[in-house]
């Protein structure tokens, strides 16, 4: 898989013009191909592909957390689908892969009456879907933004988000920390656990080792014309076989019911685009947008705002694990943050547990 998509993702670099090929040395602030595929270079490529522990660089400010600018031709139009009084504090929901923003249906429903309610839909996922394209991280982070700036009502902005929505939220409120203030992540956290953090034991690390990088195949996959998406589509399903086969993934599991106006909406192999960037990011070494450090050698991302971080311990959280533990003593030693801890949720707390996560957003957010 590895030495496929790292072909593949070279290839589709250079047609794109993004891609500079150059024999780096230890200590360059971009290291190129040749420098990757050294012994010592490989040994440091992690299994997740999230971010490891480690201190924010100086060199970020506050405002400009980019270390590459985005390309405004790419940035997508991030759908906001709102209710409530403008004049209230704003809530704005962001979902993960492979949901939409039916997910927080229960959220909406429980704060639409006493707050602003925003809820943001990730490019290619519901009904949103246009050609084959996908968006890299400094793109989507532009995007997300302009969404919040548009349809915010006049007061507080607290952002929460889940899955891949939580690690983009993450990225949002680090660059651009004056927008946002309250933080609220979902089950997953911008600091990645460690291999003997995975609580599911071989199967846990054989999960997070290989299906990022089947789901980052899947959707270069759906680049192909005629057959592309056929093709996307016969990985994901594989790797959603072998998701239920190394672990369980409890209530919700990949088809959490989300609907869009009564309509039934099928998941796709092109909402699989966030694999496949992370993962061209760690092949290449290229910065992550939001911190310094590159995608290899990882970023805990700190956030300025007070913090909510609650997850689920059990279906698939009984194999894998989506934080590092070295995250939740960072948030337990902040005293405007929190950590909550849900016994009877997977992955998916806001739907297994949806009193509970109401009861505790409220309250973060009026305290």
């Amino acid at each position: 898989h590895v030495c496929v998509l790292y072909t593949c993702t070279l290839f589709l670099s250079i047609l794109r013009g993004d891609c500079r090929i150059t024999q780096g040395k230890q200590g360059d602030g971009e290291t190129g191909f040749l420098h990757l595929i050294t012994k010592k270079e490989v040994s440091q490529i992690r299994m997740s592909t999230f971010w490891k522990f480690d201190n924010p660089p100086g060199k970020v400010t506050e405002e400009s957390g980019y270390m590459e600018t985005f390309k405004e031709a790419n940035v997508p139009e991030v759908k906001a689908i709102c209710t409530g009084d403008a004049n209230r504090d704003t809530l704005v929901f962001l979902h993960g892969f492979p949901d939409d923003h039916a997910m927080w249906s229960e959220q909406v429903k429980h704060f639409e009456s006493t707050h602003r309610v925003v809820c943001l839909v990730w490019p290619q996922s519901a009904k949103e879907r246009k050609g084959t394209a996908g968006f890299d991280f400094p793109e989507l982070v532009e995007g997300v933004r302009r969404a919040i700036e548009k349809n915010k009502g006049k007061k507080k902005v607290i952002l929460v988000g889940h899955d891949w929505g939580a690690l983009l939220s993450s990225l949002v409120a680090r660059c651009h920390s004056s927008l946002i203030d309250k933080l609220a992540l979902a089950d997953v956290a911008p600091a990645r656990a460690e291999p003997d953090e995975v609580p599911g034991g071989w199967k846990g690390r054989l999960l997070l080792a290989v299906y990022p990088l089947v789901f980052a195949c899947a959707w270069l996959c759906c680049q192909i014309p005629v057959i592309g998406i056929l093709l996307g589509k016969i990985l994901t399903t594989l790797n959603f076989l072998l998701f239920g086969y190394l672990v369980d993934m409890g209530k919700g599991g990949y088809s959490s019911g989300a609907r869009e106006g009564g309509t039934s909406n099928p998941f796709s192999p092109l909402q699989c685009y966030p694999y496949f960037f992370i993962t061209r990011r760690i092949l290449m070494r290229r910065q992550v947008p939001g911190g310094g450090a590159s995608a290899v050698k990882g970023l805990m991302l700190t956030p300025k705002q007070p913090t909510w971080f609650s997850y689920g311990t059990k279906g698939l959280k009984e194999g894998v694990m989506f934080h590092s533990g070295k995250w939740v003593e960072y948030l337990k030693g902040r005293p405007e943050c929190k950590v909550s801890v849900y016994d009877k949720s997977s992955h998916w707390v806001m739907l297994d547990e949806p009193e509970k996560f109401n009861r505790e957003l409220a309250e973060f957010v009026a305290n």
